[in-house]
C-alpha cells in the first residue's frame, strides 16, 4: 500500500501507480516485495519512513528508473498512467520492431540470461551493464559486452592452435573447433562477420547458441 494510504489519507490513483510499481518489481525480479518482513506494524513504520524493496538482482536501468518513479513518496511526483503505457509501449517496440541493435535491447536482453529467482534464499550482488549511449552498437562493441557480461569465457588468439576444424558457418560467421593449448582441451570458436546492424531476434539466437 502507498505510504499515504497507510496514513489514512484518501485513496487515489496515485495509491494505484505506487502499487503498479510493487507490481512492475515482482515481474522484473521475481520477488515479493518485503517477502523477509514479518511483522506488519514495523513494515508500516518502514514505509512511512521511506522504506522501498531492493532491486538485489541485475534488471534493466531505464526499468528500474520507471519503478522506483512510481514508489515516489510524493504523489503528485509519480508518472501518470498514460505516461507509464507510453513508455512501455516504447520497450516493447525497441526490442522487438526495431531494426537495428540498441542499448535498451541489450539491456532487456541480458536481464533474462542474467535473472535468477531468489525467494528463499539469497542473492550476490549483480554488477550494473554500462553501455553505449550510442542508439546502435558497433559490433566491436557488441563484443565487449558479451565478454564483459560474461556470456562466454575469453581465451587470447594466441592461446588457441592454429589448426581449426571448421564446423559450420551462418548469418553470424563462421564456427570451428581446436585446442586450447594451455589445457589441451578442445574449444569451439566462433569467427563474427562485420555486420553493420543486428536484429533483437537474431541477437537473441546468437546468445542462446552461445548457452549450448
Amino acid at each position: 500500500m502507498a505510504p499515504e494510504f497507510l496514513r489514512y489519507k484518501p485513496y487515489t490513483k496515485a495509491c494505484d501507480i505506487y502499487s503498479f510499481g510493487m507490481i512492475m518489481y515482482t515481474v522484473g525480479t521475481g520477488i515479493m516485495p518485503y517477502y523477509k518482513q514479518d511483522d506488519d506494524f514495523y513494515l508500516t513504520i518502514g514505509i512511512c519512513s521511506g522504506l522501498r524493496p531492493k532491486f538485489s538482482i541485475y534488471v534493466p536501468k531505464n526499468f528500474q528508473q520507471l519503478v522506483e518513479k512510481c514508489w515516489n513518496a510524493e504523489p503528485d511526483l509519480r508518472p501518470d498512467i498514460s505516461e507509464i503505457y507510453d513508455t512501455l509501449l516504447k520497450w516493447w517496440s525497441t526490442v522487438y520492431h526495431n531494426k537495428r541493435l540498441t542499448p535498451i535491447c541489450l539491456e532487456f536482453l541480458a536481464a533474462n540470461r542474467i535473472q535468477k529467482p531468489i525467494i528463499t534464499k539469497e542473492t550476490k550482488e549483480m554488477k550494473d551493464i554500462m553501455l553505449s549511449n550510442k542508439k546502435n552498437l558497433e559490433p566491436s562493441e557488441f563484443i565487449d559486452f558479451i565478454v564483459g557480461n560474461h556470456f562466454v569465457k575469453f581465451i587470447n588468439i594466441n592461446e588457441l592452435s592454429r589448426k581449426a576444424k571448421p564446423i559450420g558457418s551462418g548469418h553470424f560467421g563462421t564456427v570451428s573447433k581446436t585446442i586450447w593449448k594451455k589445457t589441451n582441451n578442445e574449444v569451439v570458436i566462433k569467427r563474427l562477420k562485420n555486420i553493420e546492424s543486428i536484429s533483437y531476434k537474431q541477437i537473441e539466437a546468437f546468445l542462446h547458441e552461445l548457452e549450448g
